[in-house]
C-alpha cells in the first residue's frame, strides 16, 4: 500500500478539521435526542400510524431501539439545561464515540475524563466501577498512598532518581517526564488516577473523586524514587588479587665426564647456543666506516585539547525535532498497516513535540 507524503502543516489541518467534524456530530446527536424527545412527550408518531417512538424511528429512517434510546439519552446528560438543542459548552471538544463511553458514568465521575483523554481510558474508568474489589485496603507500610509506590514501579520512575530536574526538585520537568502525554490514567486495587497537564483526580472506591495537585504527589513520590533508586545503584566490584609473579624455572646443569671442560649452563628455553651466521659478522674496519646515525628530531608535543575533543553541547531542539521526525516514521507505518490505535496514540506525541518545539522556539 503506496502512503501519500504530507507535510507537517497539511497533517495538523487534517488533524483539526476531523476534529470539528467529531464535535459536529456530537452536537448533532443532541439536537436528533431532543427532537426524538418532543415527538416520544407528544406522541406525534402516530400521526404515521405507529403505537411507539421505536416503531415509528425503524419504519421511517431505519433506527434501532437502543440507538434512539442512546440519542435521547446523550440529550438529556449533555445539552444546555437537559433539554435543549444546543451541546453543553464543556462537551463541546469531546466526539460522538466518546460522549456514548461516557453516558453511564456517574456525573460525579465525569471529574475523572478529559477531552483529550482515549476512548480506552474511558472505558477503563467506567469498568472501575463495577470491577473494583470491595474488601478494606491493607495497611500500608508508609504515609504516601500505596498507589503512588505502585506507580512508580510500574512505570519505572525509579530511573528519575539519576536526573538533573530530580535533583533540582523541578516539577515542571518532572511532570514532562511522568506524563508526557497530557492525560493518564493508572488503577491499583480500590483506587482509579486520572492525570492531567495541571492536577491528577484520584477516585478511592466507592467515595467520590477527590483533586490531587502535582506538588503533593512528588512530596510523597521523591523520598520513594530517591530509595528505589539508591538501591539499584551497582556495587563496586571488588579488585582482583595480583597474580603472583611466575618463579623462572631452574637452570639444569649438565653433568660431565671427569676430565671433560665444564660447558656453561644452558636454560631450559634455550637447548642450542644461537649460531651465527658469517654475513652478519662486522668487522672494526666495517663498523668504523658506517656513518654516525644522525640526531632523531623530538616528537612534536601535541597540546591534550586536540586529543580529547571537548563534549558536544546538549541541543535540546535538535533532540525534539529528531524525536519528531522518528514518531512522524511511525506514523506512516501506522497508516501502511491501517492500526489505528496505533495512528492515534502517535498523533498524540506529536502534538506533544509540536508545542514543545513552539515553545522553545518563542523564547530563542
Amino acid at each position: 500500500m503506496d502512503y501519500i507524503q504530507m507535510t507537517l502543516d497539511d497533517w495538523l489541518s487534517i488533524k483539526k478539521e476531523l476534529e470539528e467534524e467529531l464535535r459536529g456530530a456530537a452536537a448533532g446527536f443532541v439536537r436528533i435526542g431532543y427532537l426524538l424527545r418532543k415527538i416520544d412527550e407528544s406522541q406525534g408518531y402516530k400521526q404515521d400510524g405507529c403505537d411507539s417512538l421505536t416503531e415509528w424511528a425503524e419504519q421511517e429512517y431505519g433506527l434501532s431501539a437502543s440507538s434512539v434510546s442512546r440519542f435521547m439519552a446523550i440529550n438529556k446528560k449533555y445539552s444546555v439545561d437537559g433539554y435543549s438543542k444546543q451541546l453543553r459548552i464543556e462537551y463541546a471538544k469531546y466526539g460522538q464515540a466518546k460522549l456514548q463511553e461516557m453516558l453511564t458514568l456517574p456525573e460525579e465521575d465525569l471529574q475523572m475524563v478529559s477531552p483529550e483523554m482515549k476512548r480506552a481510558d474511558i472505558r477503563e474508568i467506567k469498568a472501575f466501577e463495577r470491577q473494583a474489589p470491595k474488601e478494606e485496603p491493607a495497611e500500608q507500610e508508609s504515609d504516601a498512598p500505596q498507589w503512588i509506590l505502585e506507580f512508580i514501579k510500574q512505570n519505572g520512575l525509579e530511573r528519575l532518581a539519576h536526573t538533573r530536574a530530580f535533583e533540582d526538585r523541578n516539577i515542571a520537568q518532572l511532570i514532562e517526564e511522568v506524563n508526557p502525554t497530557g492525560t493518564k490514567t493508572f488503577r491499583h486495587k480500590r483506587t482509579m488516577v486520572s492525570m492531567f497537564a495541571d492536577k491528577i483526580m484520584v477516585k478511592e472506591f466507592p467515595n467520590a473523586p477527590e483533586r490531587m495537585e502535582w506538588e503533593e504527589f512528588f512530596e510523597h513520590a521523591i523520598p520513594l524514587i530517591r530509595n528505589m533508586g539508591e538501591a539499584e545503584e551497582p556495587e563496586t566490584e571488588p579488585e582482583a588479587p595480583e597474580m603472583a609473579q611466575e618463579m623462572p624455572e631452574p637452570v639444569q646443569e649438565v653433568q660431565k665426564e671427569p676430565g671433560q671442560q665444564a660447558e656453561e649452563p644452558i636454560a631450559p628455553a634455550q637447548k642450542e647456543p644461537p649460531t651465527i651466521e658469517d654475513n652478519n659478522v662486522k668487522t672494526d674496519s666495517a663498523i668504523a666506516e658506517e656513518p654516525a646515525p644522525e640526531p632523531t628530531e623530538e616528537p612534536e608535543q601535541v597540546e591534550i585539547d586536540e586529543i580529547l575533543q571537548a563534549p558536544e553541547e546538549p541541543d535540546p531542539m535538535r533532540d525534539l525535532k529528531d524525536r519528531f521526525t522518528a514518531e512522524l516514521n511511525t506514523l506512516r507505518v501506522a497508516l501502511d498497516c491501517d492500526n489505528f490505535a496505533g495512528m492515534a496514540q502517535t498523533i498524540e506525541r506529536l502534538e506533544y513535540l509540536r508545542v514543545k518545539m513552539a515553545g522553545m522556539a518563542a523564547l530563542k
